[in-house]
Protein backbone atom coordinates (compact mmCIF):
# COMPACT_ATOMS: atom_id res chain seq x y z
CA UNK A 1 0.00 0.00 0.00
CA UNK A 2 1.48 3.33 -0.84
CA UNK A 3 1.73 6.19 1.64
CA UNK A 4 -0.62 9.12 0.78
CA UNK A 5 1.58 11.98 1.20
CA UNK A 6 -1.02 14.12 2.88
CA UNK A 7 -0.29 11.44 5.97
CA UNK A 8 3.56 12.27 5.99
CA UNK A 9 2.60 15.83 6.11
CA UNK A 10 0.33 15.95 8.73
CA UNK A 11 2.75 14.58 11.43
CA UNK A 12 5.32 17.54 10.48
CA UNK A 13 3.00 20.27 12.07
CA UNK A 14 3.04 22.35 14.83
CA UNK A 15 1.41 21.12 18.32
CA UNK A 16 -2.16 20.28 18.13
CA UNK A 17 -4.81 22.84 17.51
CA UNK A 18 -8.28 22.66 16.21
CA UNK A 19 -10.01 25.71 14.88
CA UNK A 20 -7.09 27.86 15.79
CA UNK A 21 -7.32 26.87 19.43
CA UNK A 22 -4.87 25.15 21.78
CA UNK A 23 -6.86 22.09 23.30
CA UNK A 24 -6.45 21.30 27.01
CA UNK A 25 -5.11 18.03 27.23
CA UNK A 26 -7.86 15.20 27.66
CA UNK A 27 -10.45 17.63 27.08
CA UNK A 28 -14.25 17.02 25.36
CA UNK A 29 -12.76 17.16 22.22
CA UNK A 30 -10.28 14.02 22.90
CA UNK A 31 -13.42 12.07 24.16
CA UNK A 32 -15.73 13.01 20.78
CA UNK A 33 -12.06 12.17 18.35
CA UNK A 34 -11.79 8.53 20.51
CA UNK A 35 -15.54 7.98 19.94
CA UNK A 36 -15.29 9.05 16.29
CA UNK A 37 -12.07 6.30 15.73
CA UNK A 38 -13.71 4.09 17.52
CA UNK A 39 -16.89 4.19 15.09
CA UNK A 40 -14.84 3.94 12.15
CA UNK A 41 -13.28 1.54 13.10
CA UNK A 42 -16.21 -0.70 13.98
CA UNK A 43 -17.38 -0.19 11.01
CA UNK A 44 -14.39 -1.35 9.09
CA UNK A 45 -15.12 -4.89 10.68
CA UNK A 46 -18.60 -4.92 10.07
CA UNK A 47 -17.80 -4.09 6.38
CA UNK A 48 -15.80 -7.26 6.12
CA UNK A 49 -17.80 -9.24 8.68
CA UNK A 50 -17.85 -9.98 12.26
CA UNK A 51 -18.01 -13.30 11.74
CA UNK A 52 -14.86 -13.40 9.64
CA UNK A 53 -12.48 -13.16 12.63
CA UNK A 54 -13.06 -16.72 12.94
CA UNK A 55 -10.83 -17.76 10.49
CA UNK A 56 -7.33 -17.00 9.80
CA UNK A 57 -8.06 -15.46 6.07
CA UNK A 58 -10.93 -13.22 7.28
CA UNK A 59 -9.38 -12.27 10.34
CA UNK A 60 -6.70 -10.84 8.47
CA UNK A 61 -8.69 -9.29 6.35
CA UNK A 62 -9.80 -7.83 9.58
CA UNK A 63 -6.82 -6.53 10.39
CA UNK A 64 -6.09 -4.84 6.67
CA UNK A 65 -9.84 -3.47 7.00
CA UNK A 66 -8.76 -1.75 10.65
CA UNK A 67 -5.37 -0.40 9.18
CA UNK A 68 -6.73 1.10 6.35
CA UNK A 69 -9.70 2.79 8.02
CA UNK A 70 -6.69 4.11 11.01
CA UNK A 71 -4.83 5.56 8.31
CA UNK A 72 -7.73 6.78 6.48
CA UNK A 73 -8.76 8.74 9.85
CA UNK A 74 -5.41 10.03 10.05
CA UNK A 75 -5.40 11.92 6.48
CA UNK A 76 -8.80 12.89 6.83
CA UNK A 77 -8.74 13.85 10.30
CA UNK A 78 -5.21 14.83 10.89
CA UNK A 79 -5.67 17.86 12.99
CA UNK A 80 -7.72 15.29 15.16
CA UNK A 81 -5.17 12.55 15.09
CA UNK A 82 -2.61 14.61 16.00
CA UNK A 83 -4.36 16.37 18.72
CA UNK A 84 -5.04 12.68 20.49
CA UNK A 85 -1.71 11.19 19.64
CA UNK A 86 0.83 13.94 19.47
CA UNK A 87 0.07 16.53 22.47
CA UNK A 88 2.39 16.34 25.36
CA UNK A 89 0.91 17.30 28.74
CA UNK A 90 2.84 19.28 30.88
CA UNK A 91 5.88 17.05 33.50
CA UNK A 92 3.44 15.48 36.19
CA UNK A 93 -0.04 15.71 34.90
CA UNK A 94 -1.43 12.55 35.17
CA UNK A 95 -3.54 10.63 31.95
CA UNK A 96 -6.77 10.78 33.29
CA UNK A 97 -8.60 6.98 33.68
CA UNK A 98 -11.43 7.53 31.82
CA UNK A 99 -8.81 8.55 28.58
CA UNK A 100 -6.58 5.49 29.24
CA UNK A 101 -9.86 3.36 29.33
CA UNK A 102 -11.19 4.88 25.76
CA UNK A 103 -7.71 4.32 24.01
CA UNK A 104 -7.90 0.61 25.61
CA UNK A 105 -10.99 0.19 24.44
CA UNK A 106 -10.00 0.57 20.45
CA UNK A 107 -7.41 -1.89 20.82
CA UNK A 108 -10.62 -4.40 21.30
CA UNK A 109 -11.12 -4.17 17.59
CA UNK A 110 -7.72 -5.93 17.46
CA UNK A 111 -8.40 -8.98 19.85
CA UNK A 112 -10.90 -11.19 17.57
CA UNK A 113 -8.66 -11.24 14.24
CA UNK A 114 -5.07 -11.90 16.37
CA UNK A 115 -6.65 -14.32 18.91
CA UNK A 116 -7.66 -16.42 15.16
CA UNK A 117 -4.38 -15.56 13.62
CA UNK A 118 -2.21 -16.82 16.79
CA UNK A 119 -4.10 -18.91 18.80
CA UNK A 120 -1.70 -19.43 21.31
CA UNK A 121 -0.71 -16.33 22.21
CA UNK A 122 -1.45 -14.80 26.05
CA UNK A 123 -4.11 -12.82 26.00
CA UNK A 124 -1.66 -9.92 27.46
CA UNK A 125 0.90 -10.60 24.42
CA UNK A 126 -1.81 -10.38 21.91
CA UNK A 127 -3.14 -6.98 23.71
CA UNK A 128 0.69 -5.85 23.42
CA UNK A 129 0.89 -7.24 19.68
CA UNK A 130 -2.28 -4.84 18.91
CA UNK A 131 -0.82 -2.32 20.37
CA UNK A 132 2.93 -2.94 18.28
CA UNK A 133 0.86 -2.94 15.38
CA UNK A 134 -1.08 -0.45 15.79
CA UNK A 135 0.00 2.43 17.93
CA UNK A 136 0.96 5.72 15.60
CA UNK A 137 4.80 6.39 15.58
CA UNK A 138 5.99 9.30 13.29
CA UNK A 139 8.75 7.42 12.21
CA UNK A 140 7.01 4.75 10.68
CA UNK A 141 4.21 6.63 8.68
CA UNK A 142 6.47 9.18 6.86
CA UNK A 143 8.13 8.85 3.37
CA UNK A 144 11.02 7.39 3.24
CA UNK A 145 14.10 9.92 2.39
Amino acid sequence: MATDPRLAQSFTAAPPRVLGFQLVPYSLAHCRTLDLLDRELAAAVDAVGAAASGDRAGATRQLLALAHAYLRFAIDHAPLWRMLFEHRAAPGTEVPAWYRDRLSALFVHLDAPLRAIVPALADDKRAMLGRALFWPSKKYLQEPK
